[in-house]
């Protein structure tokens, strides 16, 4: 239990501070969508290479959807310390577990495929989401492909969870039908 409660002690302030991070990165979209056309003055949508002044839209929607990803990745790492909690607890096979490595898994997914479609469709350079790297990604972490893979994992290990949950259950049962037959 020393290690749930050192992962614990480790995570904590990590989720706080996402938490705390989203009203942040809420003012940055906020204000790249009011200076659009100065900090973004032009883009490329499905190959075609579009002047912001002229048709804002894209932007404006793949801004929103950046922005509801990273929520949702954050979402994540609140969850994860709420099945923390469970584990200190001793509830591993509780069902809120079950629900939340559900619950985690969907969003990374959901997250996944938002970046994937906005990646594939709007190209573009700005200092909040899309920076300027070589290989477009400033790290593993912000490649999509990992996101999807951990988001099933995830939702792997809720079924995992399920079935132990389910096979515990039954070892109980049988136990009782025992102790009556005794």
């Amino acid at each position: 239990m020393r290690s749930i409660n050192i992962l614990s002690f480790i995570i904590y302030p990590i989720v706080i501070c996402f938490l705390l991070f989203i009203p942040l990165l809420a003012y940055f979209c906020i204000d790249l969508l009011i200076n659009i056309e100065t900090k973004i003055p032009s883009y490329l949508l499905f190959g075609t290479r579009y002047e912001t002044k002229a048709f804002t839209l894209p932007l404006y929607i793949s801004t929103i959807l950046y922005f509801i990803s990273y929520v949702l990745i954050i979402l994540s790492f609140y969850f994860f310390n709420k099945i923390i909690d469970q584990f200190k607890k001793q509830n591993i096979f509780h069902l809120s577990v079950i629900k939340y490595f559900k619950t985690i898994g969907y969003l990374l997914c959901i997250s996944f495929v938002i970046k994937f479609i906005m990646i594939s469709i709007v190209k573009y350079k700005d200092n909040v989401f899309v920076k300027e790297t070589v290989a477009g990604v400033n790290s593993i972490f912000e490649m999509p492909i990992v996101i999807l893979i951990f988001g099933l994992f995830f939702i792997i290990l809720s079924k995992a969870f399920e079935i132990g949950k389910n096979q515990k259950e039954e070892n109980i049962e049988l136990k009782q039908e025992n102790e009556l037959t005794i």
